[in-house]
């Protein structure tokens, strides 16, 4: 028996298509051993592979009750702020980011300065 670890997911997908076990290739193993070996580690993935902000403009801006901000942006979308960090006012025209973090908040940036927002629209 092969005392190389497998990727026990694989197996199983395999399994359930209707592979037997010993279709469970060399390839297959040598992927699981470097998965194990990577265990751990940061995932180096470059900035435009990841996808996860948005450039846009701002076409419109209101200040709620409380001051917290509900921008419009070019694209159509809204979003509003949720916590009570203080920006300058947005005007039109301003450029802005829209980034999410590795625990799925997101946060626009707009001035050098960032806010956590939700998209509502």
């Amino acid at each position: 028996m092969d005392a190389r670890p497998t990727d026990d997911t694989s197996l199983r997908q395999k399994q359930k298509a209707g592979a037997s076990p010993e279709a469970v290739t060399r390839n297959d193993a040598e992927t699981a051993t470097a998965q194990i070996d990577r265990f751990g580690l940061p995932v180096v993935v470059e900035e435009d592979q990841r996808g996860n902000h948005r450039n846009t403009t701002v076409t419109s801006a209101r200040k709620k009750l409380r001051g917290e901000w509900v921008l419009t942006l070019e694209n159509g979308q809204i979003w509003e702020q949720t916590d009570r960090m203080r920006i300058s006012t947005p005007r039109q025209g301003d450029d802005v980011t829209i980034s999410e973090n590795s625990v799925g908040n997101f946060f626009l940036t707009i001035n050098g300065r960032s806010i956590r927002v939700t998209r509502i629209r």
